[in-house]
């Protein structure tokens, strides 16, 4: 872990950040590898050097410096070719009371195989708390320096929690069951966030697993294969919905549908009937 008086923090939340640095390449290169979603994440440099693209302009990573990447916050997903030998630990804000963490080993813009994820379990407690309260805080708009230097404080506490804790999981051989946990954490995620984008390569990324072996993990856990898992929920929520006589335009929205004809399409194939129909039907049984 770096010096404290070395770190950098970058973030939105920040009223004055560290000047933008020029990657031309690496501006070419965000155009198709950027993505954003509702969960926080926290990033820090451990090791090496390269350009890491937030809400549309590149920063220096360097050991030290500590990202804050907020809900819906554009920013790089995947490194590029400048990223030569690099280490980086990701904290992943999955819920108000649990994040998940793990290291990534990156060289020549490619994730080591079998570096992501290990040794580290889902984390909790008054740490992981404070962290959601302050953050909350200052989205709010409560950005004096007193709110931002808690903030900072707690993050640097749950960043030292989160590599302590790989060390004493690794110590007390217990690697084996982080996987059941993130799938866990993940499973509790999507139940909480229907409506947002719930592909594999999002919910991989929060794990902290590569998306294929990802995909394997979570149908082993779960006897279903992830895209099942998601569209199960959203057809029992969907039905739920409609039962209320909420519109088919509004569930489609609601549960994350791209438009109301394709929520049409998917709800016919998995019951036979239209989302109209069967919502008619449930009235005439009532």
């Amino acid at each position: 872990m770096a010096r404290p008086a070395r770190w950098v923090w970058i973030s939105r939340l920040e009223q004055h950040r560290p000047a933008a640095a020029r990657y031309p390449c690496h501006q070419h290169w965000i155009q198709a590898h950027t993505h954003q979603h509702a969960c926080r994440e926290v990033m820090i440099v451990l090791k090496g050097c390269g350009p890491l693209g937030v809400g549309g302009c590149v920063y220096r990573a360097a050991p030290g410096t500590v990202f804050l990447f907020d809900e819906g916050e554009p920013h790089d997903f995947g490194y590029s070719a400048a990223h030569t030998d690099s280490r980086h630990l990701w904290l992943h804000l999955i819920g108000p009371h649990r994040i998940t963490a793990n290291e990534v080993v990156i060289r020549n813009g490619r994730i080591l195989a079998g570096k992501s994820a290990t040794g580290f379990m889902p984390l909790q407690g008054p740490f992981v708390e404070c962290l959601t309260e302050y953050w909350n805080a200052c989205a709010a708009g409560n950005r004096s320096p007193l709110a931002l230097a808690r903030l900072k404080a707690v993050t640097i506490l749950v960043l030292l929690q989160a590599w302590l804790g790989r060390t004493n999981a690794v110590d007390n051989g217990s690697v084996s069951e982080h996987g059941k946990s993130v799938v866990t954490q993940i499973r509790a995620y999507i139940a909480g966030h229907l409506n947002e984008d719930l592909s594999l390569r999002n919910l991989a990324h929060m794990a902290g697993y590569e998306a294929v072996y990802f995909d394997r993990l979570f149908h082993k856990y779960t006897n279903e294969s992830l895209r099942r898992h998601i569209n199960r929920l959203r057809l029992e929520s969907a039905g739920k919905l409609l039962a209320q006589g909420i519109t088919v335009q509004a569930v489609a929205e609601q549960l994350g549908f791209g438009s109301s004809a394709y929520f049409c399409r998917f709800f016919k194939s998995s019951t036979g009937l239209t989302p109209t129909t069967w919502a008619n039907a449930k009235k005439r049984r009532a």
